[in-house]
């Protein structure tokens, strides 16, 4: 009992600093999720645009490499072969093993002497609740990757591994496993984000040149004035403060005298 309080203390004393967090930068407890209206604040996002925001979320989730807002509405059947033919091979292999590995765990005491565990299996049961909503809400890869190296690893949870303890080497077959899955995801982290560790710009900072055909209007908020570029979404290394979502702009006043008082939605 005293373990598990200090488990739900120690969640809540991870979430905690995120969540303020949220309330502080958005003035919703989680961000983008509507459901949840605990504050009134002036600087709150309006519930509009939290709804845009989280349907964009999904909508590049499901359809990988093009905003399309209409494939929150489609059904999976309609958006999952896209997402299959747009996801690399070795996310396609996770992406099986995930949800191969707990059906493989959850067989082994059929045909062992294993015993089923109801924490083995409430932790099975949680993780693979969270892969499904994950899946069928916003499949993006860097959303799920902690609940599919879980289920990955759920076999482990009903091996027989007393034999590797008479062998002395039951502590090394775990750091050597560890070690795998370590080597494993910084390959795949380097390989997805290959320009951003691999940029000269890590070791040398240097302007990022704005492209000679973008151009910049500017949007005057009180004493404040916001470039704008006039096509794209882009600012580039631009005078700040920059944005490029122009109509949102307009229903936008600060909150005091200086940027660092924030800014507040004005309704219309």
């Amino acid at each position: 009992m005293k373990s598990n309080k200090k488990l739900l203390l120690s969640v809540f004393l991870v979430l905690l600093p995120w969540l303020i967090r949220n309330v502080i930068l958005t003035g919703w407890l989680v961000f983008p999720f509507s459901k949840i209206d605990l504050f009134n604040i002036d600087w709150k996002v309006p519930i509009a645009d939290v709804v845009v925001e989280k349907n964009t979320i999904i909508s590049w989730a499901r359809i990988p490499g093009r905003l399309d807002l209409n494939a929150v509405h489609l059904s999976i059947t309609e958006w999952f072969p896209y997402w299959w033919a747009n996801i690399n091979f070795s996310d396609r292999i996770y992406f099986i093993t995930a949800i191969l590995a707990p059906l493989v765990a959850l067989s082994i005491p059929l045909f062992t002497k294993a015993k089923y565990s109801v924490k083995y299996n409430a932790i099975i049961s949680i993780v693979f609740i969270c892969f499904s909503y994950w899946f069928f809400l916003a499949p993006a890869f860097r959303f799920g990757l902690n609940y599919i190296y879980i289920l990955i690893v759920t076999p482990l949870f009903y091996m027989d591994l007393t034999f590797l303890s008479k062998l002395g080497i039951k502590k090394v077959f775990y750091y050597v496993l560890m070690l795998i899955c370590l080597i494993n995801f910084l390959r795949i982290t380097l390989t997805n984000n290959r320009q951003l560790f691999f940029n000269p710009r890590l070791i040398s900072q240097k302007q990022i040149q704005v492209p000679k055909e973008e151009r910049f209007l500017k949007f005057k908020l009180k004493s404040i004035i916001i470039y704008l570029p006039s096509s794209g979404d882009r600012c580039y290394d631009f005078c700040l403060p920059c944005s490029h979502k122009y109509m949102n702009l307009k229903n936008l006043k600060q909150r005091g005298s200086t940027m660092q008082d924030g800014f507040q939605a004005v309704s219309n």
